[in-house]
């Protein structure tokens, strides 16, 4: 229930909503936050997300559509897990 109602409902609107801010220093620190949550419930694709989101931190440039695809692929992982776990 914790990682719904804080991973998925708070975090993940608030990595959507930074991101598409382009406000990227909030963005990368709350796809860090999001991380151990990830790992402890071993979501694959969405921490291989997470990973590459930390790759494109560690670069000075932001490519903002890798950023957003990014992005995306938590959303639909993430969403889909909500509605299982709901079921």
């Amino acid at each position: 229930r914790i990682f719904i109602e804080q991973t998925i409902n708070v975090d993940l609107p608030s990595l959507k909503q930074y991101t598409e801010d382009e406000n990227w220093s909030e963005a990368f620190q709350m796809a860090h936050k999001m991380k151990p949550s990830i790992i402890l419930y071993k979501i694959e694709n969405s921490l291989k997300a997470i990973k590459e989101l930390e790759q494109i931190k560690n670069n000075s440039k932001v490519n903002r559509d890798e950023v957003k695809r990014l992005v995306n692929i938590l959303e639909i992982e993430l969403t889909l897990i909500k509605e299982q776990l709901q079921a």
